[in-house]
Formats: C-alpha cells, structure tokens, sequence
C-alpha cells in the first residue's frame, strides 16, 4: 500500500530552527476568517501585504491561509511571514513569482501551533509534531511560515505539502502513531516551519466548524473536487480553508498540486490553481467560518 516515502527521498538536511509549540493566547477568543483580494495597492511582485487592524502588529498570530478563487488563478506555492519593520503579516508567492491581481486569499486566525524541522523530528520529506498522538481523527490545516524567527529572512518552501498520520508499527518508528507534514512531491524537507491549526474540535458560533471530505468519483468535475456537508452547501458567505490529508486504505493518493476553493453557485469546491484533473480518491480536512469578519 502506498504511503508517503522515505526511500525515494534523501535524508533531511539538519533543521537550524528549534521546534515551537506555544500556542498564542491572543488566538484563544474564537476563530475568526479574513478575506484579502490582490490589487494595485496591497500588492508588488510575489508579495501581498494584508493592511488591517485587527492584524497589524499581532506578530504572535500563526495565520493560516487558502486560496480564495476570485476570478483569478495563481497556480504557485504560497506561505506567510511577518514584516516585523513595518507590523505587517504578508502572502507570498514562494517561488518568487508574480502574484496576479484579481487573486484572492482566505485568511484564518485561531488557536494553532508553529513547528520548525530539527534533525529529531524530521525524516527525509516528513516532519512529524506534538499534536493529537495515536488520535488518526485528528483534523489540522497547515500554511508554511517563512520566518518564524523575528528578523531573520527565513526560507522559502516551494514544495506543495500535505498532512498523514504515521500508523503505529512494530518495531516502532520515531513518528509511529504521530501526525506529520509532508512534502507532496516526497522530495527532502528543509529548514522551514510550519502553522498548524488543530481544527478537530474547532466551533464557529458554538457549532462545529470542521469535517473531513473525501472525493469519490461522483465528486470530481475536471480540476475540482465539489463538496457535500451542510456547512457549505448554499452557503456562497462561508470562508473556506482546505488541507490535503493523506489517508491510508481511503485516498492514498499525493497530491502534488496548487490548490484553492471556490464557490460554483450551489457548493464550495477544492480546485487545481494549475487546472489539472483533480483525482478522485483524494481528501481534504475543510473548516468553515461562516462568514468573514470585516
């Protein structure tokens, strides 16, 4: 059975970022969604800088983000940092490409963690992390954080990464039982962090807010994967975020590609940015705000 591997990849270079997971306490008040659209002004080259008062200055936050289809494609890997200088958080583009105007970005602020590659944690293109261990139902979304080191540049990911969850073995491997961030593509992790946002108990509004959504057949239309839950199904207002997840024996399937969510008149999908045909035996862990806050 196919799983993420470790024989096609290289050992991982030694990480020069210490592991963190502290959570912020200014995420604790409940989750809250963000809508950003690029234009002529909040955006330069592969660089969006979010302007907002709710976020500006709040360095502490671990934002995760999903492309928001507007009009627009923008088929590239992207990631967040901090412009600490200016008290800013930005999207970019991580392999340096144009962001195109018109694109647009779903931003969520909740409780989450940041995690860095150590050379005890990571094993060639995974890095596994102290969240839900031996809990395979454990739901996260995952955004790269270019620099989780004040001041310092950090480093870019172009890699599209997933999440999956080590079964336990005998013998026991160092992530048995544990979750990991993989890379789609099983080429090596390097030096680069990641926010996660453990969604499995996540309520917007004391609802539930989260669910897992595998795509059958049924489901897939060209480059999307069309989603069935009552949380976004006639719902054009809800903002949407969308995390590839591995799944042993259901939809082991990588997925190597740019992906966002849009609204196609009647329900959210997830899409290919780069308009390839999405398979369909592919799963996605959804959480849903039900509106955007201003």
């Amino acid at each position: 059975m196919k799983t993420p591997s470790v024989l096609r990849s290289p050992l991982a270079q030694a990480c020069a970022l210490a592991a963190m997971f502290v959570a912020s306490p200014v995420q604790a008040a409940g989750p809250k969604a963000y809508q950003f659209t690029a234009d002529g002004t909040n955006t330069s080259g592969d660089t969006l800088t979010i302007d907002h008062p709710a976020l500006n200055g709040k360095s502490k936050f671990k934002p995760i983000v999903t492309q928001n289809f507007v009009g627009v494609y923008n088929p590239h890997p992207i990631g967040v940092s901090y412009d600490a200088a200016n008290g800013r958080w930005r999207i970019e583009n991580e392999d340096n490409a144009a962001i195109p105007l018109g694109s647009g970005f779903n931003v969520l602020i909740a409780p989450a963690k940041q995690t860095s590659c150590t050379p005890a944690n990571t094993f060639a293109n995974r890095t596994f992390f102290q969240l839900q261990k031996n809990k395979p139902a454990g739901r996260f979304l995952v955004t790269h954080m270019i620099n989780p080191v004040s001041g310092i540049p950090g480093t870019n990911c172009e890699q599209y990464v997933g999440t999956w969850f080590s079964p336990v073995t005998t013998p026991a491997t160092p992530y048995s039982g544990r979750w990991t961030v993989y890379t789609e593509d099983e080429t090596s992790l390097g030096t680069v962090a990641f926010n996660l946002a453990d969604v499995t108990k996540l309520k917007a509004g004391g609802a539930p807010a989260s669910f897992v959504f595998t795509a059958g057949a049924a489901d897939t239309v060209a480059n999307q994967a069309v989603i069935t839950d009552p949380l976004t199904d006639g719902n054009p207002d809800a903002v949407v975020f969308a995390t590839h997840v591995f799944i042993n024996g259901t939809s082991p399937t990588f997925l190597d590609k740019p992906l966002g969510v849009w609204y196609n008149g009647a329900k959210w999908t997830v899409f290919t940015q780069d308009v390839s045909i999405m398979p369909d035996d592919v799963s996605f862990v959804v959480a849903v705000i039900p509106t955007a806050t201003p």
